[in-house]
C-alpha cells in the first residue's frame, strides 16, 4: 500500500476514496502496468484493476491497450490549476528576497506536507552555494533538521 497502516480519522469511513487517490497516486507517479499497480497498493491485481477501471472512467488515468496506465485529461488539468493556487509562494517571495539579501546564502520557501517540505520557490543569494531543490520536489531531509542552511 501507498500508505500502509494510515487510521487518522480523515481515512475512517473513507477507505475507498483513500483508495481511489492512493491508485491516482500510483498512476502519476508511473505505475502504468496493471501488476506494478497493485504491488503499489497493497492489493490484488483485480481490485487495482477495478479501481483504475473507475477512475479511467472518470479520465483521471488514461488506459491503453499494451501500454498500460498514464495520466489521463482531468489529473493533467488538475495539475495545470495547481501554479494558480501557489498565491502563498507569491506573498512570501518578497521575505525570501529579503532573506536571501540579508544572508547572501540561497533561501529557499516550502510548505509542510507530513514531515517534509515541498518547495515552492527559492532566490539564489550572493554566495550561490546552493542544494538544488526544484520547485514542487519534496525535501529529503527531515525538517527537525532545519530548512533555514546547509552547513555541509
Amino acid at each position: 500500500m501507498i500508505h500502509p497502516g494510515r487510521t487518522d480519522r480523515t481515512t475512517v469511513g473513507n477507505q475507498t476514496l483513500m483508495r481511489g487517490l492512493d491508485t491516482v497516486e500510483a498512476v502519476a507517479s508511473g505505475a502504468a502496468t496493471l501488476a506494478l499497480l497493485a504491488d503499489r497498493l497493497g492489493s490484488t491485481c483485480s481490485t487495482a484493476h477495478r479501481l483504475a477501471t473507475s477512475l479511467v472512467g472518470r479520465d483521471y488515468p488514461a488506459s491503453t491497450p499494451r501500454s498500460g496506465y498514464r495520466r489521463g485529461a482531468k489529473l493533467l488539468a488538475l495539475g495545470h490549476l495547481a501554479p494558480a493556487q501557489a498565491d502563498i509562494a507569491q506573498m512570501a517571495r518578497p521575505d525570501l528576497e529579503d532573506l536571501a539579501a540579508a544572508t547572501e546564502d540561497t533561501a529557499h520557501f516550502g510548505v509542510l506536507a507530513g514531515d517534509e517540505a515541498v518547495y515552492c520557490d527559492k532566490v539564489t543569494g550572493r554566495r550561490r552555494r546552493t542544494r538544488v531543490r526544484p520547485e514542487g520536489k519534496r525535501g529529503s531531509d527531515p525538517l527537525r533538521r532545519g530548512t533555514s542552511r546547509d552547513l555541509g
